[in-house]
Formats: structure tokens, C-alpha cells, sequence
């Protein structure tokens, strides 16, 4: 192995950084939303009295230290969600107040503000996204991810599908030597009993059950087609409002240019979505439903990441309401894929069958 390849091979990205990539986004604009929205219900109460002003910089910051002393302090699957819920939140709350360290008289109402911020999460989305897929995974990268889920197994808390998850990381480790005894110790290992689960697994296991169910039911992929399809002819016709408007010059957008760009940009966006959305349902009539979630999580993001930005500029609070409606959605694509990928992965004996429009 040469030396250009044996610095490459320390820097081994974890599998699922995906998943907590989506998660931190969600969580930092979460607590974006959070508290703009409550300090304008409150009246933007000042913390610390006359004498001092604690500024939520200051618990960003803290949030930030603490989901970094966890992924420091404890190894496995389990701590990574949790880290990348704190950090996110940590983080949103840190930038959200951008505007006071842009502006000679700290003004945390600076109307750009809420641009940048979003501004800066694409981007931090888009680098990270960057980093997963500019080259396929590689077998080491395999067996570290299975390396790292055994947490399960020495905590004596493995279940069916989590060791199949492992053994499938195994599978793709290019023969590695450890791959076949972790194997032979994964057979022996005794699993979670599925008729005594602890409650937190009983309630995903709940969730799942309801999952399945509720895609195999015959309204299923008329309903999500319906949904989507309303929601784009509802995104559509607002922008289209706005772009009537400024091209008649009667409105506010017809004298502010920064208006009209942001128009045209909230047009183009619901283009782009539009064109996802139409993927999507393609790709659900085929009976290709995973396929077609991707599709419909990509069109969120697609408004999450490049709408926002536009929509925040023209009018913050009717913004508000469509992101935490958006954040809603995209978090109930992101249960639905998950739970897509574990079902194709552990090979289930009597899987939910796949979705056509004739039912």
C-alpha cells in the first residue's frame, strides 16, 4: 500500500453520516424557528436583568460543548443521534443571532440575517452531503461501521436487525480478517427476546408495525400522491401571486428589487420541487416505493434548503409556519426511508408488498 493510500485510509467516514447529517439540520433550524418564534410571542424579553444580558449565543455554545463531550466521552450507535440532536440545536441557536455580530449596533433584527443563516446550513449540508458520496464506500469503511455497532452486542441489547445490519457491513469488507470470526461470534450471540423488549424498543417496534400497515393499506400511495401534488399547486399559485404582482409593479415587490429576486428565487425553487414531486410519484406508480420517498425528501429539501432562504426575506412569519410544516414532512420521509432500507436489508420473510396504483 502506498503512502498517498495509507493517509487516505485513516480518514474512514462513517456509513450513516447521512442520518445525522439530516438530523442536525433538522434540530438547527428547529431551534432557529423556536426561538424567533417564541422571543416575538414574549416580546424579546432581555435574561440577566439591567445589569446583564445573556445572550442565547452563550447556550448555543453550550450545546455545541456538550454533544461534543458525548461523541469524546462515549463510543457506538446510540450516542450519535443524540450528539447530532444537541449539536444541531446547539448550533442553530448559536447563529441565530448572526445579525449581532454583522452590524455596528448589534442588531439582532438585521433583515438579511435570516438569509444568511440559511445560507450558511446549506452549505454545511451541501459540504457534508459532498463528503459522503464524491467516492463509493470503501471495505474499510464497511468494517468500521460493524465495528462500531457491536456497542449492541457487548451490551447484551441486539436484536435481529441489528445484527443483521452488522453482518451485512461484514459482507462488504472485502475479506477482512476479522470479518469471519465476528461473524462466527455474531451467530452465538443471544438476542433481545422480541416478546420482552425494553419499552423504547417496544414503541419502535410499534411504530414499524404501524408503518407497515399503513403502506399496505390501498389509499396509501393515492394519498401521498394527493399530498404532494396539493401542496406544490398551493407553493405554485403563492408564487405565482407574487410574480403577477411584481411584473404589474402594484405591489411592494413591483418597487423592491430585492423582492423580485426573491420572488424569481421562490419560483425557481418550486420549480425544482415540482420536478422532484413528479419524479417521485413516477417512481410510486412503478411500485418503486423507496425510490419515491427519495424523490419526495429531495423536494422537501429542495424548499428546506433553497425556498426558505427567499421565503424568509418576503415574509418571515408566514415562513415560519410553512418550515415547521416542511421540518414535519421531512422528518416523517426520513422514518419512512429508514425504515424502507432496514426492511430491503434483513431480508424479512413475508415483506409489505409493494405499492401500485391498482391497488
Amino acid at each position: 500500500m502506498t503512502r498517498s493510500r495509507r493517509r487516505r485510509a485513516r480518514w474512514l467516514r462513517d456509513l450513516d453520516a447521512g442520518a445525522w447529517t439530516d438530523l442536525s439540520l433538522v434540530s438547527a433550524i428547529t431551534a432557529v424557528l423556536g426561538i424567533r418564534g417564541y422571543l416575538e410571542l414574549t416580546g424579546y424579553p432581555t435574561v440577566g436583568g439591567d445589569a446583564l444580558h445573556v445572550a442565547h449565543v452563550l447556550w448555543g455554545g453550550l450545546l455545541m460543548l456538550v454533544a461534543l463531550v458525548l461523541l469524546l466521552t462515549f463510543v457506538g450507535r446510540r450516542v450519535r443521534p443524540i450528539a447530532a440532536v444537541v449539536g444541531g440545536l446547539g448550533f442553530g441557536t448559536f447563529i441565530d443571532e448572526v445579525g449581532k455580530f454583522l452590524t455596528h449596533d448589534n442588531d439582532y433584527f438585521f433583515q438579511p440575517a435570516v438569509a444568511i443563516i440559511y445560507v450558511v446550513l446549506v452549505l454545511l449540508y451541501l459540504g457534508a452531503r459532498a463528503l459522503q458520496v464524491r467516492r463509493p464506500s470503501t471495505a474499510e469503511e464497511h468494517m468500521a461501521t460493524a465495528l462500531r455497532d457491536l456497542d449492541e452486542a457487548l451490551a447484551d441489547d441486539m436484536d435481529a436487525h441489528e445484527r443483521a445490519r452488522i453482518v451485512e457491513n461484514l459482507d462488504h469488507s472485502g475479506g477482512h480478517p476479522l470479518a469471519r470470526v465476528l461473524r462466527e461470534h455474531l451467530e452465538r450471540i443471544d438476542l433481545v427476546p422480541s416478546d420482552r423488549p425494553r419499552w423504547t424498543r417496544r414503541v419502535r417496534l410499534w411504530a414499524l408495525d404501524l408503518y407497515r400497515r399503513t403502506v399496505r393499506s390501498h389509499w396509501f400511495g393515492r394519498g401521498l400522491i394527493v399530498f404532494f401534488l396539493g401542496q406544490l399547486v398551493v407553493k405554485l399559485g403563492y408564487v405565482a401571486a407574487l410574480l403577477a404582482d411584481a411584473w404589474h409593479g402594484a405591489g411592494s415587490l413591483g418597487d423592491d428589487l430585492p423582492g423580485t429576486v426573491s420572488g424569481w428565487g421562490l419560483a425557481t425553487s418550486s420549480a425544482l420541487s415540482g420536478v422532484l414531486v413528479a419524479a417521485g410519484v413516477h417512481a410510486l406508480v412503478r411500485g418503486r416505493r423507496l425510490d419515491a420517498l427519495r424523490r419526495f425528501q429531495a423536494s422537501v429539501l429542495v424548499s428546506l434548503l433553497i425556498g426558505q432562504v427567499f421565503q424568509f426575506h418576503l415574509e418571515q412569519w408566514s415562513a415560519l409556519t410553512g418550515l415547521a410544516f416542511h421540518l414535519v414532512v421531512f422528518s416523517g420521509l426520513r422514518y419512512a426511508i429508514d425504515h424502507e432500507q432496514d426492511l430491503a436489508a434483513v431480508d424479512i420473510a413475508h415483506p409489505s408488498p409493494e405499492f401500485r396504483i391498482d391497488g
